[in-house]
């Protein structure tokens, strides 16, 4: 029997990218009410966001002020790096 570390490292019963992302759309346009050819015609990092705003769900924290990962921010709005470099 292999170990984990050999089992994910050989490449066996792994299944292909194209594979996965096809079953995650067949979800989204099943159960979501999404279009297949909006999902197909979305950039990757479109169709990422989509993914993980539907299927991961992270719950707020109780005791933030701001319940949002704002060290983020300056990538989004670098004219914020000023502010957030002494915290992040």
């Amino acid at each position: 029997m292999k170990t984990f570390h050999e089992w994910i490292h050989s490449g066996e019963n792994v299944q292909p990218l194209e594979e996965i992302l096809e079953k995650l759309k067949e979800e989204l346009v099943n159960a979501k009410g999404f279009s297949r050819k909006s999902l197909d015609t979305m950039s990757k990092f479109d169709l990422a966001t989509v993914l993980v705003d539907e299927f991961v769900k992270y719950p707020l924290p109780t005791n933030s002020l701001f319940p949002y990962n704002y060290c983020f921010l300056p990538t989004i709005y670098p004219w914020t790096e000023s502010i957030f470099k002494y915290i992040c």
